[in-house]
Parts: C-alpha cells; sequence; structure tokens
C-alpha cells in the first residue's frame, strides 16, 4: 500500500468535514469567537481560524 507523501493533499475525512461545518456554523451564527469555537469542538484556535479563512477565500 503506498502512503501518501506529507506534501501531498489528501481528502479530509468525515470527522474533519464534521468539524469544519459545525465550526462555520458557529461562526456564521456570530454568537461565538474562535477560541471559544475551537473549545467546544475540541479544536485548536489555529485550526478554526484556518477553516474561516478557506472558506472566506471560496466566497470571493
Amino acid at each position: 500500500m503506498m502512503r501518501a507523501r506529507a506534501n501531498e493533499r489528501t481528502a479530509p475525512t468525515l470527522h474533519d468535514q464534521i468539524n469544519q461545518e459545525q465550526a462555520l456554523e458557529l461562526w456564521h451564527a456570530g454568537r461565538d469567537c474562535t477560541r471559544s469555537i475551537a473549545a467546544r469542538l475540541g479544536l485548536s484556535e489555529e485550526e478554526v481560524c484556518a477553516i474561516v479563512e478557506r472558506a472566506e477565500r471560496r466566497r470571493v
């Protein structure tokens, strides 16, 4: 079985997709900051910021 190289993009897992969707729902609801979203979902604040930034870039 071949392993993906570290620099190759791999498809996000279902768990990652769920976390991304939940983070964006909380962010767009406007009630939570990135720190509280991260705490609720068990992610780092950096991960939440990256999720939001990627979504914003896609919207432009």
